[in-house]
């Protein structure tokens, strides 16, 4: 089995929280490149969008922003 095998994500689907900017963005965009659709969630509606459709457009995947602060529980 290789490293692309053992690592498959085609068909899979990712949630990342703080998926708009920094560490998280890049892990959002490496999973996409990989072949998952991914949804990410950030504080910002206007930054979960702009950063959800450069992603799409990016990697041809689905990307969806969604507005959440994980740290708030009726926000989640």
């Amino acid at each position: 089995m290789n490293l692309n095998e053992l690592f498959n994500i085609n068909g899979k689907c990712a949630l990342v929280t703080g998926g708009t900017r920094g560490l998280g963005l890049t892990a959002a965009l490496t999973l996409a490149e990989a072949g998952a659709d991914v949804a990410i969630c950030g504080r910002s509606a206007s930054e979960a969008a702009e950063s959800a459709l450069m992603i799409a457009e990016k990697t041809g995947r689905k990307c969806i922003g969604i507005q959440a602060d994980v740290a708030d529980d009726k926000s989640v």
